[in-house]
């Protein structure tokens, strides 16, 4: 895809990296051209390496460049699968976009770990944010987070969080007065 850029110097990078103590971790794109055959290459590539974690994006099309026309939901899921199978341990991070939302269980059940890329904060309490937490819940992923709840100051024990804070006992009190105020508009 780009020539004129080698990857010895990344290699090299990623080998610098890892001896300095820093986590391993790549990317991949899925619909620049690569086929199934390619799919050695990539866990050659991996195992060389040692990634901790990939994320797996599919391609966005991008008018006036051959890049016009991305993936199918079913040729990233594909992949995201193959490097669940080679690699059991390893963190999948599947990227999809707003304009993809229904590929996001298929990801999740083809082994992604997480989805990244979609606009949570756009998306908070909206009928978006529900169905992408019915995907999660089907495809047996534990659910951690709550951006569907209506009222989130409500749904958090605030004393309980604000206990956990590293502050003076006149300082606790004095957020929880305040976060009083926030939820119940006194």
């Amino acid at each position: 895809v780009c020539p004129d850029k080698p990857i010895e110097p990344y290699e090299d990078m990623i080998i610098k990296a890892k001896e300095l103590g820093f986590k391993q971790s790549m990317t991949f794109i899925a619909g620049l051209g690569e086929t199934k055959e390619d799919l050695p290459g990539l866990i050659s590539f991996i195992k060389k390496h040692n990634f901790e974690r990939i994320t797996i994006y599919a391609l966005r099309p991008v008018q006036g460049t051959p890049f016009t026309k991305g993936p199918t939901a079913q040729e990233v899921t594909w992949w995201i699968a193959q490097v669940r199978i080679n690699f059991p341990q390893i963190e999948i991070i599947a990227g999809s976009a707003e304009y993809r939302l229904p590929e996001v269980e298929l990801f999740l059940k083809a082994g992604a770990n997480t989805i990244t890329k979609l606009p949570a904060t756009k998306m908070f309490t909206t009928e978006k944010a529900a169905t992408i937490k019915k995907m999660a819940n089907s495809a047996k992923r534990n659910w951690i987070s709550d951006f569907t709840h209506k009222n989130p100051l409500e749904a958090a024990n605030w004393n309980e969080l604000i206990n956990e804070l590293d502050l003076t006992i006149e300082e606790k009190e004095s957020l929880k007065k305040l976060m009083e105020y926030k939820i119940k508009g006194k």
